[in-house]
């Protein structure tokens, strides 16, 4: 279970005064905004960087129902939040607070990806599932007429199994060249959704990895399925995805940020009338 220090200066601090003159709230607002954002921070920013979500993501993630640019300036300009020179948001101080759990993360998938390398692969069955011949010398069995002629010396595929006789067969029981940064990025995704890969069944996992490389070659990473499935879940009506194949068909979207916004509910997790009409104007809802 996630968790993170919680310092009782926070309380006495000025800048959580300034906060609180700021965004006119009391002293145990201004201490909740800050602790839910730290909360919500270890799951889906383990970095602190905020650079992949909008003042609407931050204010959702706080349960800020008043102007998402307000609640972010305010942070900024009380040095809660740090803006780097592109404009990217970062928790102030992020590696004093929650350094020790995203280190002890990193270990665990460093542990867990030495553990994958020094497994020894799987013994096949070199029968293919059928039991061994009764007589296994070959000069105990009995010698069979040649009715082919000179066809005999050529191999005859195993109707029982997979034809192990020409270059498919090599290809099928070769094992693929191994890609790491396809195996960072379905690891990464997997935990970021608090499931684990091993858990999976052979024939996802093959599946899983095949669309883990592809992904790789376009140029993915493993923080970019992170920052991907924290994105699907910052959005109140974006549907987590189940599998890299959500990741594969909706990463062009995640990386313009072209998602259309569904219009739902005003309140905490929809969307007020001003920003309805903003929105309407930028032809970004649906």
């Amino acid at each position: 279970m996630s968790w993170i220090e919680s310092h009782a200066a926070v309380a006495r601090h000025p800048k959580t005064h300034a906060l609180m003159r700021a965004l006119q709230v009391n002293k145990r607002e201004a201490i909740g905004l800050l602790q839910m954002l730290w909360w919500w921070a270890l799951d889906f920013a383990p970095e602190g960087c905020l650079g992949a979500y909008t003042p609407a993501d931050v204010a959702d993630a706080v349960e800020w129902d008043a102007d998402a640019e307000r609640l972010v300036e305010a942070l900024v300009s009380c040095r809660w939040l740090d803006r780097d020179a592109d404009g990217a948001l970062h928790i102030h101080d992020w590696d004093e607070y929650a350094g020790r759990l995203i280190d002890r993360r990193r270990q665990n998938a460093e542990r867990k990806r030495k553990a994958r390398a020094s497994t020894p692969p799987r013994a096949t069955n070199a029968s293919g599932g059928r039991p061994p011949d009764a007589t296994s010398d070959e000069s105990q069995r009995p010698a069979l007429p040649d009715h082919t002629g000179a066809a005999a010396a050529a191999p005859v595929p195993d109707p029982t199994g997979p034809d192990r006789t020409g270059p498919a067969a090599v290809a099928a029981v070769a094992p693929a060249t191994a890609c790491p940064e396809a195996e960072a990025i379905v690891e990464a995704f997997y935990e970021q959704l608090g499931v684990e890969p091993h858990g999976l069944t052979r024939s996802v996992l093959k599946r899983e990895l095949a669309i883990g490389r592809q992904l790789a070659e376009a140029g993915a990473t493993a923080d970019e399925a992170r920052r991907f499935i924290a994105w699907c879940r910052a959005g109140p009506y974006r549907p987590v995805p189940s599998d890299l194949r959500v990741y594969e068909q909706r990463r062009a979207q995640f990386l313009a940020r072209l998602e259309p916004v569904s219009l739902g509910p005003p309140g905490r997790n929809g969307i007020s009338q001003r920003d309805r009409e903003e929105l309407r104007g930028a032809e970004v809802l649906v």
